[in-house]
């Protein structure tokens, strides 16, 4: 869970390098709708006074390797999908797919393996929303 939200913090961070934007919020989760339709999300972000919303969707796989003498090992990727969202509108602005990969071996502060396997995901989840952020952020800093 640290990780993650060192993620998204990173991730909101890098939204803020874009100039024209005055500032980068999250929606709290008691906002956002079970059922996330375009018009839900859009009277979600309406609710903070948002004026763009960028709302994005990751997908892990992890591959597994596990051995008798050594280590056991993982790779985690992550696929997000994300779009950026006029709120008075509902035009999509644009559109961002990235996917990004990171191999992990099992440390020895992990308690087992399948905190390792989330950890990796972790990374790699923060290099594919890093990556969003700066697609995001050229498309923002060069828009009319």
């Amino acid at each position: 869970m640290k990780a993650e939200e060192e993620s998204v913090g990173v991730f909101a961070k890098a939204l803020e390098a874009a100039k024209r934007l005055e500032s980068v919020q999250a929606i709290p989760s008691l906002l956002i709708p079970q059922v996330q339709t375009v018009p839900r999300l859009r009277e979600s972000a309406a609710r903070v006074q948002a004026s763009l919303l960028l709302v994005y969707s990751p997908r892990f796989q992890t591959y597994e390797k596990y051995r008798v003498f050594g280590r056991n090992e993982t790779k985690a990727y992550c696929t997000v999908e994300a779009i950026l969202l006029d709120v008075r509108t509902g035009i999509v602005r644009k559109t961002s797919v990235v996917s990004e990969d990171f191999d992990m071996k099992r440390g020895d502060d992990d308690t087992n393996f399948a905190e390792t396997v989330r950890k990796a995901q972790a990374q790699a989840l923060g290099r594919s929303l890093l990556r969003v952020a700066t697609d995001m952020v050229a498309f923002l800093d060069s828009a009319p």
